[in-house]
């Protein structure tokens, strides 16, 4: 059986999200669509010992492929209730997993490939992780360390350095901007300081932190002792351990992290960025997602999981919020720095409270393509983020190829959707779409948006079936007389339909 994963898939259409791809439309929607769960969930369970309640998946967890070995691993955590240990799975055909038998103290990271000439051969593979220590002043010191492998899956050596991020880090390679991209997690916390030059001897503040401890005074006030992060708003950042004094007059419960959702002070977790060439020096820094007013009041966000797919950068979002239950979102971006969240309900949200998904899905992993389909790993816990018992495993979703979200049509009347200028990248025009019980037609412009001679709506060969009946889920759109492309480097589409979603486009 045949699959692939989605990020080496050379055939792929692009979606019609936003501006990005799409410059205008009339009369149609963006629909949002939700992958449907495996009766067999939980795919994967825990089978020894050393895994403690389990499997799951959680940001600087996925798959990836072993060309040498034609092989899948899926990079996995294993959570017992005073520790955290890596695991993975391996598949053939990215259907069917084994866990191999291993030591509870061998340490197999997921290791990215440098395409680098100039890296060395015993460092073409590079894994980013976090670890801390106990100081003698009883402080939590952080530390980065860059694993490195010669095959990308035995580690050859280990570099560690100061830390600037926080436990929940996620990393790939970007091959449009040939660099190293981090998605990291902070805490945000929004107080009221002790301030003996402000008029009320407070003052309002936000300071972003790697970590930190709380002691509540008698009097009104907390003491936070932590390690803060100052952005420079010109890339860089620096961090600096310092204790604050701050009012506590009224404080939630402690959602399970660490610290209060809400009250007079709170602490939120948010999503920072950084690019790197060599996975140690890292520039561009800045906060990139947290939680907003179309959130839940106390939503935060616990990290990402970005994969490039469409002309987009995509995530897979987990929000967390006093309840503690866990829930996946989805959003988009163009340039993986600015984000969108149109739709605030759970793309891959919790199963019923007795299953392995009742409590959190903090992640899953890059999609894989299985013919006309995605098929999503996704990791969860029984257990809510404030509970002390559970147990979990690792599920699976599939949704269509391309089916994160469609442009809808309902009804006889015609809608009207006409891409940006896109560069020409084969010589067929084909659509991600279903217009059984209704009518697609394509109209190919130039870049100025003149229609080009022999493709019009006129002329092309109304589309009016479903194309999950083709093998990779693309139907070829055809005009009397042109069956190709015409030759032209760009083009814009205009696509007239009723009756019809449409998911993507290959030019």
């Amino acid at each position: 059986m045949y699959t692939k994963p989605l990020y080496l898939n050379k055939k792929q259409g692009y979606l019609l999200l936003d501006e990005h791809t799409v410059a205008s439309t009339e009369g149609c929607v963006l629909l949002p669509k939700r992958p449907e769960r495996d009766p067999a969930n939980p795919i994967i369970a825990k089978t020894q010992d050393w895994e403690g309640w389990g499997p799951y998946l959680v940001a600087g967890k996925d798959i990836v492929w072993f060309p040498d070995e034609q092989i899948y691993r899926l990079y996995y955590l294993a959570f017992g209730m005073y520790f955290y240990r890596d695991g993975f799975a391996e598949s053939k055909d990215g259907l069917n997993w084994t866990v191999p038998p291993r030591e509870q103290t061998e340490n197999h990271p997921r290791f990215c490939f440098d395409p680098s000439p100039l890296c060395p051969p015993d460092e073409k593979y590079k894994s980013f992780g976090l670890d801390y220590k106990i100081t003698e002043d009883n402080r939590h010191a952080y530390y980065n360390f860059v694993h490195y492998s010669s095959d990308g899956f035995n580690i050859t050596k280990t570099v560690q350095y100061d830390a600037m991020t926080s436990d929940i880090n996620d990393w790939y390679f970007d091959v449009k901007l040939n660099k190293f991209v981090l998605y990291y997690k902070l805490w945000k916390l929004t107080c009221f300081e002790k301030d003996d030059l402000a008029p009320d001897g407070v003052r309002k503040a936000v300071h972003y932190a790697i970590g930190f401890r709380h002691t509540a005074r008698n009097d009104g006030w907390t003491e936070v002792d932590g390690t803060f992060v100052v952005f420079d708003g010109q890339g860089g950042s620096s961090s600096e351990d310092k204790k604050i004094l701050i009012k506590s007059n009224t404080t939630a419960e402690d959602d399970g992290g660490g610290g209060f959702l809400d009250g007079t002070w709170y602490a939120r977790r948010i999503v920072c960025r950084a690019v790197s060439t060599d996975m140690i020096h890292w520039t561009e820094r800045a906060v990139v997602m947290e939680a907003d007013e179309l959130d839940r009041p106390t939503a935060n966000i616990q990290g990402l999981r970005v994969f490039p797919m469409g002309g987009y950068y995509l995530a897979y979002v987990p929000v967390h919020d006093d309840r503690g239950y866990i829930e996946l979102q989805l959003a988009f971006s163009a340039d993986g720095i600015h984000w969108k969240r149109p739709w605030r309900h759970m793309f891959i949200g919790r199963g019923s409270e007795t299953e392995f998904d009742g409590g959190m899905v903090p992640m899953a992993a890059t999609p894989l393509i299985h013919d006309t389909h995605m098929i999503i790993y996704y990791g969860a816990l029984s257990a809510r983020h404030t509970d002390s018992d559970g147990f979990n495993g690792i599920g699976r979703v599939t949704a269509r190829r391309d089916g994160f979200a469609c442009r809808a049509a309902f009804g006889e009347a015609a809608a009207v959707l006409e891409t940006v200028v896109l560069p020409k990248n084969q010589n067929v025009l084909c659509l991600n779409a279903d217009a059984e019980g209704g009518e697609i037609t394509a109209a190919l412009l130039d870049e100025n948006g003149n229609v080009i001679p022999g493709y019009t709506h006129e002329n092309c060969i109304p589309v009016n079936e479903d194309s999950a009946s083709y093998s990779d889920c693309y139907l070829p759109v055809k005009w009397n007389g042109a069956d190709t492309l015409p030759d032209v480097e760009n083009l814009k589409v205009q696509l007239r339909f009723r009756n019809a979603e449409i998911y993507s486009i290959l030019v």
